[in-house]
């Protein structure tokens, strides 16, 4: 079925208001999909989808963030013991 077709009889979603299917925005590489729900990232976080703290276009949740965890415990040379990073994927 041609992607005019596809989009005025409603079996295929437009988000971006290209005239492409999603699906073929994502094929293709014109969008990217980096969470693989089917929907272009740009429409995840424009549309409130997905969070973006950091308003780089990529849904948080495919991105890695770093926790630091320190402990006040001292050690045995009496200072405190160190910090752990540790990556959330």
């Amino acid at each position: 079925m041609p992607d005019d077709c596809d989009l005025s009889s409603g079996s295929s979603a437009d988000c971006n208001t290209n005239l492409i299917p999603d699906e073929c925005d994502i094929a293709a590489g014109t969008s990217e999909d980096c969470n693989n729900n089917g929907v272009p990232d740009e429409c995840d976080v424009g549309g409130g989808g997905s969070p973006d703290a950091n308003t780089n276009g990529v849904p948080d949740e495919c991105e890695c963030t770093v926790t630091t965890y320190c402990t006040s415990t001292p050690n045995s040379s009496g200072n405190s013991a160190g910090c752990t990073i540790r990556w959330k994927v």
